[in-house]
């Protein structure tokens, strides 16, 4: 399974994008031409700027506002996505074809606890609520046959979840399969250990005004994966539909489990072989939204497009269309959805849904011969493509449920709706989080499982109780998240349709705060239980413990998902933007600062200087896109005036996006940036002047893009990219750092009393060790001989050193050594030993004073353009520099393997007198300084 699970990778970050909005033809002609971002951000943004000037009703604009939502959640994903020249790519692809690059790398050849071990940090439930309760999208589910208490839960982002005990709590099918998008799931009645999944986000995938086919690349499918051991292994079926297309519903013959038909965005496929060849069995490539099999037939099929309603009694080998059979027109319809139910097998539920609001209800009683209406209802709030459904019980075919924006019951087949769920979360016994996107009912116990943006909820009385069942689902989508300086267990996190989510303490249960698409979080440090957040377009200030209190701190029109942090030093808060925002107080006509710099992307400001700031931002999405627009700054005055410093030596010639900035905590000139989209060798990015010149750190990371970077105090860097944690040593190189992380985006990482913490998008938030974390002691007795690195919070030793020469004992304690009685190292017989307080887990031995001195000159020589060595055996060799005090300043050259023997290296083009060393395998193996300017030095200044 784990071999399948990695040639079968999928990229996963904004799978859950709700939709994409479709302009005029020719518009959307005139896309398909020019498929860069810039062009299509340009032309959506504005379509939407159009609907919404000629509106006129409130109704009208909330409709529009909330396609600017879904529109802004896929805007935010592409851009960070974009191919090397600008282009919508398929990222699908990109990724896949990352990861077998990465196969091959000598990286992924071992497995070593310092390459990260990973645990969950939550959520696994949700205790309290100040705003909509939930823990993350749920859209497809799917029940054992014979045992009532087991079924499965699919996601649009967090992959497979499976329950054994009635939903009392959830856990991974697998955490290391790609967490596919999953639109369809089957347990195989004929073996139920054998699974089905067809992937590709078909909810994600659309909007109120549809879409630009071919440009939106959210979440495409990969066919359909079938599992023959529950899930332990999986292998891809030979559904292998052209081009990108998504999926939408998946169900097996009653009598036959070797047939399976799919609905998808590109027609309906069958298989009668258990998904080894698969034959499109629609009459053309339409979007399917909908199949069901005739409770108790082996012929009878009924499937539905977005307004057109079909049979087959061939058992779905072919269909044809029944329109005629509906008593008013449905060709104003933008989905369709059915229901059946063994209660009455001739019953047939068919819901139509109009523009968002409208929703129509049919039902025939014959099988399909004629339906009649049987209600017109409109929805406030609904969007029909992202969600609409309909269930009717298999104990009672009167009992029908219709999910919108809530869950409707009717008793009367649907004439009336006697109650609907309640999506605001005080305390209500029908509380169910908002945007319904499957109801199933359990046919071995006629219970109703809801899935929506929050979960699972279920009734067994048709609606008049409702129960949250999220308990071990930790699926949640996460954008960002904050840790308090003086407690690691409480944690923020801003996460998509679930608003803000805090945890206070060791277990691992959240509390949602606000409702909506909570981003980015910041905790000031001076104020530790307070909170920024930004939240849609919005930026609030609130108490973490009362969270129903809370201060609108403002918002810039249009500008969404924008990142805050707060000052070290005072309770100043920052919130980026067009602009860079600054408070110092908080409440009512409290005056805004605003400065020129773009922060729209990145912000984040120094820990060890109270003055500086750095901000990365581009062009509004209804902007041309203009490259002069993208710029990445400097404020060494507290965010009042901005040094552009994007231009500087070493930078990369082009942006597409910057997607974090990271600064040293206790040098505020050492700056990482780290960039999104697929231009190869353009990741990371260093400098330790404050950005007057760069450095790229970009060699041996896949061609992804990266999300987010944090150093911490002794140098060593982590970032977050599609598919995992990636860790390098100050001089070293990138190195996998996700042993038992599930294979979902990393979307910010913190640091925090050496304990890192992830948030990712689709299985919540997970912590580590740093690399190389001390033992917080050490007790040594009894001899000691040979080379040897003893590291710890503190080293106690009894020991005597022996042998002479070749014997070299190194103690490296962050708190305090002590010899005791008894410990010997007797230098006059050869031996070498050392013992100082330093930050645990960095490795290596310190560049002090002495040992400068015994490494310069000793190992190097240069001519007038190669340093010459005689390296003792094959090595990994780096070339770096070194400041006044010995500590390493930049990385000049790229780690290269070489052979044992005479070697040459390039001299870099530095200035005359700088201190170069030169590590061999991660040692020291020489120092020298530059005697001279090299002459192409000269020629370019």
């Amino acid at each position: 399974m784990k071999k399948i699970a990695l040639i079968i990778f999928a990229t996963f970050y904004l799978h859950a994008l709700y939709s994409q909005v479709t302009v005029a033809p020719e518009v959307a002609a005139e896309l398909k031409k020019d498929q860069r971002f810039k062009t299509y951000a340009l032309k959506m943004t504005r379509f939407l700027d159009s609907l919404k000037a000629s509106a006129r009703d409130s109704a009208s604009i909330q409709k529009i506002q909330s396609e600017y939502k879904k529109l802004a959640r896929l805007l935010f994903y592409l851009e960070g996505h974009q191919g090397a020249n600008g282009e919508i790519v398929n990222v699908n692809e990109k990724t896949q074809q990352a990861m077998a690059e990465l196969m091959q790398s000598p990286m992924m050849q071992t497995e070593s606890p310092h390459l990260g071990s990973w645990s969950l940090v939550g959520p696994q439930f949700v205790t309290d609520s100040y705003g909509n309760r939930g823990i993350g999208r749920v859209d497809r589910m799917a029940f054992h046959p014979t045992d009532a208490s087991t079924f499965y839960a699919g996601t649009p982002a967090g992959g497979l979840w499976k329950t054994a005990n009635n939903a009392i709590s959830w856990f991974s099918v697998n955490n290391y399969i790609p967490s596919l998008g999953i639109s369809g799931i089957v347990v195989s009645h004929a073996a139920p250990s054998t699974l089905y999944v067809l992937t590709g986000d078909g909810d994600s995938n659309i909007g109120l005004y549809g879409f630009v086919e071919g440009l939106d690349y959210i979440r495409p499918s990969i066919g359909v994966l079938k599992s023959t051991d529950d899930g332990e292994s999986w292998t891809r079926t030979a559904l292998d539909i052209p081009g990108f297309y998504v999926g939408y519903k998946l169900i097996q013959s009653p009598s036959d489990a070797n047939v399976l038909i799919a609905a998808t965005s590109k027609g309906l496929y069958r298989t009668a072989n258990g998904g080894s060849s698969w034959n499109m069995v629609s009459a053309d490539s339409s979007r399917f939204y909908d199949v069901e099999w005739k409770p108790g037939s082996s012929a009878t099929v009924y499937a539905c497009t977005n307004n057109d309603f079909y049979m087959s009694v061939s058992a779905g080998q072919t269909f044809a269309q029944l329109n005629n059979r509906i008593p008013e027109s449905i060709t104003d319809a933008d989905r369709l959805a059915l229901a059946v139910t063994p209660n009455n097998p001739n019953i047939i539920y068919l819901l139509a849904g109009s523009g968002g609001a409208r929703l129509r209800l049919f039902r025939s009683t014959d099988a399909g011969g004629n339906f009649f209406l049987r209600s017109d209802r409109n929805i406030s709030g609904g969007t029909v493509k992202y969600m609409m459904n309909v269930a009717a019980s298999p104990l009672n075919f009167n009992h029908v449920a219709v999910g919108n924006l809530n869950v409707s019951f009717s008793e009367d087949g649907g004439t009336t709706f006697l109650r609907s769920s309640q999506n605001g979360d005080d305390g209500a016994a029908r509380y169910v989080h908002a945007d319904i996107h499957e109801l199933a009912h359990n046919p071995l116990n006629g219970m109703l499982y809801i899935g929506s943006d929050g979960g699972v909820f279920n009734t067994d009385d048709n609606g008049v109780a409702i129960f949250q069942k999220l308990l071990g689902m930790s699926a949640t989508q996460f954008y960002h998240f904050s840790v308090a300086d003086d407690d690691e267990d409480a944690i923020v996190g801003g996460a998509q349709d679930n608003g803000v989510m805090f945890k206070d303490g060791t277990t691992t249960f959240f509390k949602n705060y606000k409702a909506g698409d909570g981003f980015d979080i910041a905790m000031p440090h001076d104020e530790g239980s307070f909170v920024v957040a930004s939240i849609n377009t919005e930026t609030y200030f609130f108490h973490r413990s009362f969270p129903s209190e809370y201060w609108f701190l403002g918002q810039q029109t249009g500008v969404w998902y924008k990142p805050v942090t707060t000052s070290w030093f005072d309770s100043t808060k920052y919130a980026g933007g067009s602009q860079v925002m600054r408070w110092k107080a908080f409440g009512p006509n409290v005056p805004v600062a605003t400065s020129a710099a773009n922060g729209r992307w990145a912000l984040t400001n120094s820990p060890s200087n109270g003055n500086r700031l750095y901000a990365a931002g581009g062009p509004e999405w209804n902007d041309d896109g203009s490259e002069s627009l993208k710029t990445l700054s400097r404020s060494d005055d507290n965010a009042s005036t901005w040094t552009t410093i994007h231009g500087n030596p070493g930078f990369p010639d082009s942006i597409g996006k910057i997607t974090s900035i990271a600064v040293h905590p206790t040098n505020s000139n050492r700056v990482y940036v780290t960039f999104g989209g697929y231009q190869a060798g353009v990741k990371v990015y260093y400098s330790a002047n404050a950005g007057v010149s760069w450095t790229n750190l970009s060699a041996g990371l896949p061609n992804l893009p990266v999300n987010v970077v944090v150093v911490n105090d002794i140098g060593d860097v982590y970032i977050g990219n599609d598919i995992g944690v990636f860790f390098r040593t100050e001089t070293g190189t990138w190195m996998p750092f996700f042993n038992g992380l599930p294979k979902v985006p990393v979307t910010d990482l913190q640091i925090r009393n050496s304990i890192l913490f992830a948030s990712t998008f689709g299985r919540g938030m997970w912590s580590t060790t740093v690399r190389g974390n001390c033992p917080p002691s050490v007790n040594l007795t009894g001899d000691l001989t040979g080379r040897i690195v003893y590291e710890a919070t503190t080293i106690t030793a009894t020991s005597r050193l022996i042998n002479g020469a070749g014997t070299e004992i190194y103690f490296k304690a962050a708190n305090q050594t002590t010899l005791n009685p008894g410990f010997i190292a007797n230098a006059s017989t050869g031996i070498e030993f050392r013992a100082w307080i330093a930050a645990c887990g960095t490795g290596g031995l310190p560049l002090s004073a002495d040992l400068m001195d015994k490494a310069v000159n000793s190992a190097m020589q240069m001519d007038s353009t190669h340093f010459v060595f005689d390296l003792p055996f094959p090595a990994m060799v780096i070339i770096g520099t070194l400041d006044e005090e010995g500590n390493v300043r930049e990385q000049l050259s790229r780690p290269v393997r070489m052979l044992a023997g005479k070697q040459r290296l390039p001299l870099p083009l530095i200035e005359k007198d700088t201190r170069i060393v030169m590590f061999v395998d991660g040692e020291v193996f020489g120092i020298v300084d530059m005697p001279f300017v090299r002459k192409s030095d000269e020629v370019r200044k």
